[in-house]
């Protein structure tokens, strides 16, 4: 599903219950992360929370690619929900990120933090059709 940008704040004040992954992106680069914190922040309060937050950047899921599903999956020691957090993310992830939209692992919500991405690009493309899966636009 595709969140327009005018539509963004609203959306990640207030995510669907049964979201399991979002893409934010857009040239803004603040206000990427602005609103992907805000997403995250849904979840759980404390993004410094080493229990329920996995902060990941794209070379370290290029190197492990099964790290992505395996944090996803991981249980909260002080139960409740996690969230996995991906930075820096490009097209290069599109393979590794259609197999977990494909086979979802756990019930951690995962979002990615991506910079302006064309409309056709691998990764962009891939959120087009799934209802569990978000693109969040972040434009000016």
């Amino acid at each position: 599903m595709i969140i327009k940008s005018h539509e963004a704040d609203r959306y990640v004040s207030n995510p669907p219950k049964g979201l399991m992954i979002a893409l934010v992106y857009g040239p803004d680069a603040g206000l990427v992360q602005e609103r992907a914190e805000k997403l995250l922040k849904s979840v759980v309060p404390d993004l410094t929370d080493p229990f329920n937050v996995s902060d990941l950047n794209e070379a370290t899921v290029l190197e492990d690619p099964a790290r992505l599903a395996d944090e996803a999956a991981a249980i909260s020691m002080m139960g409740g929900r996690r969230v996995v957090r991906l930075r820096g993310a490009g097209n290069d992830l599109a393979d590794i990120v259609e197999s977990f939209l494909d086979d979802p692992k756990g019930d951690a919500l995962m979002v990615i933090e991506a910079g302006d991405l064309a409309k056709t690009g691998a990764l962009r493309k891939l959120f087009d059709d799934h209802n569990s899966a978000a693109a969040i636009q972040c434009y000016p």
